[in-house]
């Protein structure tokens, strides 16, 4: 029943529990990870929670039922409240890219939870899906990520926005319920850097952006996302699922996603 650790994590405050067989955690990181007031809850058989290098501690409440997988990319950023709540359902998986940036009372999932069903011929309307979340994201306060979304890197979300089952460009903002795009696409960026103390002599610091590596929508790998895809819609033993993930590629623009790519009617035609 105890879960499979391997590699080097410190637990603050933390617990690692399992329900079921054959779960695993296991650290991609040459350095200790220290996952501080969070819980990991294998509440099934076969899962895989995969965490990789973070300059900060690891803030998260997780539960995965059967044969899930979480993706926690390299130096994601977490409100220290700990209000990221992560659920895997029906053998679906949540991603997460590096450099993401999560804010406070955010909920991630890939399953309802019960099931919904048409009264003429009693076919479900709401499968469960993956959910992808790329490289440099920020969601904002009390964001709701639900089944079958895909964000491109460089997105931001507005506080109480509720992202369900579509596609989202990169460096754009949505904000709503549903989750609509504000402004013109691709047309924004930010800086995880925070300025809620910023000193009066710093406020020139801060009036002019820079691009740096804040912007994805120049190129994006069409042929990475197909591929990538097609591994999360397929099923793959544990020992499988850590070989692929520890050999992703981290090309800037992995999961960049722009207005008129090939990828928004590919991801469209593709999803369950």
């Amino acid at each position: 029943m105890e879960p499979k650790i391997i590699g080097n994590i410190e637990l603050i405050n933390s617990k690692i529990v399992s329900k079921g067989d054959g779960n695993v955690v296991y650290i991609n990181s040459p350095n200790k990870l220290i996952l501080k007031d969070s819980v990991i809850s294998f509440e099934g058989n076969n899962s895989l929670v995969f965490l990789n290098e973070c300059k900060r501690e690891l803030r998260v409440k997780t539960t995965l039922q059967n044969d899930c997988i979480l993706y926690i990319g390299k130096n994601v950023s977490f409100h220290k409240s700990v209000d990221l709540h992560l659920l895997c359902a029906e053998r679906k998986h949540i991603f997460i890219g590096n450099d993401v940036l999560f804010s406070t009372n955010i909920w991630i999932r890939t399953s309802d939870a019960h099931c919904i069903y048409s009264v003429k011929g009693n076919a479900r309307l709401n499968n469960p899906k993956s959910v992808v979340i790329g490289d440099h994201v920020w969601l904002g306060q009390s964001t709701l990520v639900l089944k079958g979304s895909f964000i491109g890197s460089g997105s931001i979300f507005a506080a109480g926005a509720v992202a369900a089952n579509s596609i989202y460009l990169s460096n754009s903002i949505y904000g709503g319920v549903p989750a609509k795009l504000i402004g013109e696409p691709g047309s924004v960026y930010f800086s995880r850097k925070a300025v809620n103390d910023i000193q009066e002599d710093q406020l020139k610091e801060i009036e002019k952006g820079d691009p740096d590596k804040r912007i994805f929508i120049s190129n994006n790998d069409f042929s990475f996302q197909k591929s990538f895809m097609e591994f999360i819609n397929s099923n793959h033993t544990i020992d499988e699922s850590i070989t692929y993930l520890k050999n992703l590629p981290n090309k800037k623009d992995r999961f960049a996603v722009k207005d008129g790519d090939a990828i928004l009617s590919y991801f469209k035609s593709k999803k369950e």
